[in-house]
């Protein structure tokens, strides 16, 4: 599946991905990854030492030229880290790096936003939208289709958080986290 992945994100120069249960794979660091991919995996068939050496290397095409990532992130699936506090820290250092790169833009929906995201969605260019379910990756290329995922994806912006604001946001769940693991 990750190489299916890379493939679709090697074709297309604008991915826009909206993630509402977990981080984007591209963002993830290692530990991260090594938390969510047993998670992810339903039928415990998917070697998960090749999967993570692959999402890895997907990660490198953060920093090829000729390519804008736009991510929309809910909060909670920052503060929270999967449910290990001490995931966050890292995590968050990670996403505030990234976020300075020239090909990304990080958007932070805030809790409070008032939306429903109910699953996460990722639109290549403006051709190709897929969700990734439980049973595995729906894609969706029907015109109307994917006009109302880029719909939805742009009233997400519009609530979400970026730039300096979203960074104060990652800042503060860092520190609430550090103290939270200190207690």
């Amino acid at each position: 599946y990750q190489d299916e992945i890379a493939a679709m994100e090697q074709s297309a120069t604008l991915i826009r991905n909206f993630q509402p249960t977990v981080l984007p794979g591209q963002l993830q660091t290692t530990e991260y990854i090594q938390r969510v991919l047993p998670l992810a995996d339903r039928t415990g068939t998917q070697d998960n030492t090749a999967a993570m050496a692959a999402r890895l290397q997907r990660q490198q095409t953060l920093y090829e030229s000729g390519r804008e990532f736009h991510f929309l992130i809910a909060e909670r699936v920052i503060r929270h880290g999967l449910g290990d506090p001490m995931l966050v820290p890292g995590q968050v250092d990670r996403l505030m790096q990234l976020s300075g790169l020239p090909a990304v833009t990080l958007g932070v929906l805030p809790d409070g936003a008032a939306a429903v995201p109910w699953h996460n969605f990722i639109i290549y260019d403006a051709d190709l939208v897929v969700a990734e379910l439980v049973h595995g990756p729906l894609e969706l290329t029907e015109p109307d289709s994917v006009k109302l995922y880029l719909d939805l994806f742009a009233e997400l912006q519009r609530l979400a958080m970026f730039g300096e604001q979203a960074l104060e946001l990652l800042a503060q769940m860092a520190g609430d986290d550090r103290r939270d693991s200190a207690r």
